[in-house]
């Protein structure tokens, strides 16, 4: 019957590999010669390297963004506040002659 805890067996290991995962790995390494297979793997390793190389770049490239964003934000904040102050100056001397 489906899904008694009975029929449920733990996978067996080997290398730390269950004997299902070590067999298709031993397949896939067959159905290639080594070479191939190798040059596979230096070929996804190198394209890897390229693909984080590429990130952090762009990475880069948007943290100078935002901080480049700051600064303008920063000017425009204190010009903000230097033209609040003048205006609270200007409207005290007007409520004061009234």
């Amino acid at each position: 019957m489906l899904g008694d805890s009975k029929d449920i067996q733990p996978a067996k290991t080997c290398s730390g590999l269950s004997f299902g995962t070590r067999s298709r790995l031993e397949r896939l390494w067959k159905t290639k010669p080594v070479k191939q297979n190798l040059r596979d793997v230096i070929v996804v390793h190198v394209r890897d390297r390229e693909a984080a190389k590429e990130c952090r770049r762009k990475k880069k490239e948007y943290v100078k963004c935002l901080e480049n964003r700051v600064a303008v934000l920063e000017n425009q904040n204190k010009t903000l506040i230097e033209e609040l102050k003048s205006l609270k100056e200007l409207y005290c001397q007007k409520d004061g002659h009234s």
